[in-house]
């Protein structure tokens, strides 16, 4: 694998001329990954994360999902945790209220990592002027996951 950085955005006037959207992004590490993801959000509220966060579950995929629980809307929370109940391949960590946790993560097959501003809201991924990096870099990936992991101790 070839180590490599890419500049993510979101935002109208940021997309295009070489930038991924970070809409894209998201997908489709998720979408690509092979044995497992680790995500962290600030919000999470995008129902086509949620979906295919289901489908890489479905597809037998390992999930470590972080979320801040204290702003988690019920109908979300209501979704997630049913996932959790169904799937022994998801790790679900809320962080309470005193571990305010606002990082936004995507790690794929502990190889390439996503890092940004953006949470997994609709507007987060689509049109507030967002910025991230892309790394495919193992080594990266694995100390970036092994400071995330320590929240779940």
């Amino acid at each position: 694998m070839e180590n490599s950085i890419k500049v993510v955005a979101s935002g109208k006037k940021w997309i295009g001329s070489g930038i991924i959207s970070t809409s894209t992004v998201v997908e489709e590490l998720i979408n690509k990954s092979k044995t497992s993801l680790l995500i962290t959000s600030y919000v999470l509220s995008n129902y086509n994360i949620i979906n295919l966060i289901k489908n890489a579950l479905e597809r037998g995929i390992t999930i470590d999902l972080f979320i801040y629980k204290k702003i988690l809307n019920e109908n979300i929370y209501k979704k997630i945790n049913s996932m959790n109940n169904e799937f022994i391949g998801l790790n679900l960590y809320l962080s309470k209220e005193e571990e305010f946790l606002h990082s936004k993560v995507v790690i794929c097959d502990k190889t390439e990592v996503l890092i940004g501003s953006a949470n997994l809201t609709n507007n987060g991924l689509t049109t507030n002027y967002e910025l991230g990096v892309l790394i495919k870099n193992p080594q990266i990936a694995y100390e970036i996951e092994k400071v995330i992991k320590k929240i779940g101790d």
